[in-house]
C-alpha cells in the first residue's frame, strides 16, 4: 500500500480526471496546465502509447503512478492511473482480463478515512 502525505489537507470531494490523451509524452504539459488550476486526486488515461519503461519516466508533480498497462506487440492504446501524493492506495493486478487490440485495463483500491472503493480504467476496441 502506498503512503498518503498526511500534510496535504482536502474535503471529501474526490475529484478524478479521465482523459483520452493520445500520446502522454506529447501532452505531458497540457495536462500540467489544467490541473494547476483544479487538482484532481486521481488522473486516469488512456491511449497513452508509452512502453512501461518510457510511462515509469514520465514524472506528475504531486502523483504516483498507481496502475499501468502497456501493449508488448502493437502500438499505441494502453492505460494508467496516477494518484495524488495525499491519497493511500494500492493496486489490483488485472492483467489476466487483458488482451492487446481488445481490452485494456487496470485498476487500483483508494482507500480513504471513510470508506474504500475501486477505480477501473478500460480501454476496448
Amino acid at each position: 500500500m502506498e503512503r498518503a502525505n498526511p500534510n496535504y489537507h482536502w474535503n471529501n470531494n474526490l475529484k478524478l480526471l479521465h482523459q483520452n490523451i493520445r500520446d502522454l509524452n506529447h501532452k505531458n504539459d497540457e495536462s500540467s496546465n489544467f490541473m494547476s488550476t483544479k487538482p484532481p486526486q486521481v488522473l486516469c488515461y488512456s491511449e497513452h502509447h508509452l512502453k512501461i519503461y518510457q510511462l515509469d519516466n514520465v514524472l506528475i508533480q504531486s502523483y504516483n503512478l498507481g496502475a499501468k498497462v502497456s501493449r508488448n506487440t502493437f502500438k499505441n492504446g494502453r492505460v494508467c492511473i496516477y494518484t495524488h501524493d495525499s491519497i493511500q492506495f494500492s493496486s489490483i493486478n488485472v492483467l489476466n482480463f487483458c488482451k492487446e487490440k481488445d481490452l485494456e485495463a487496470c485498476a487500483i483500491k483508494v482507500h480513504l478515512p471513510s470508506y474504500t472503493f475501486y477505480i477501473l480504467v478500460i480501454l476496448s476496441f
